[in-house]
């Protein structure tokens, strides 16, 4: 039994982890936002280009230094990934030691 059910509560209570469909809601919404301001149009519908790619991936993490970073890493496990020596299951253990950290 869910906490807030304890309180004749059955809503969304927007805790991360709480439910795993609302995440998944939430976490397209955000990536949609970030999609639609890097391309500066909104309902973008149609193929990003590398350059917007990067874009998104730096606004998802601000701005600034750690922001261009943080896209630089996403970048070179994204192109990992279509080549098939990275994964983009980040709660899987890598076996490729190179980039990001292992949890």
């Amino acid at each position: 039994m869910r906490w807030f059910r304890v309180f004749n509560s059955d809503s969304d209570t927007r805790l991360p982890g709480d439910d795993y469909r609302s995440d998944m809601y939430y976490a397209a919404a955000h990536i949609r936002e970030l999609i639609d301001r890097e391309t500066g149009q909104t309902g973008y519908n149609g193929v990003l280009s590398p350059r917007h790619i990067r874009g998104v991936f730096r606004r998802y993490n601000g701005s600034g230094p750690v922001a261009e970073k943080y896209a630089a890493d996403a970048i070179n496990l994204f192109n990992g990934a279509l080549n098939g020596t990275e994964t983009l299951y980040f709660y899987q253990r890598r076996t490729n030691t190179k980039g990001h950290s292992s949890p």
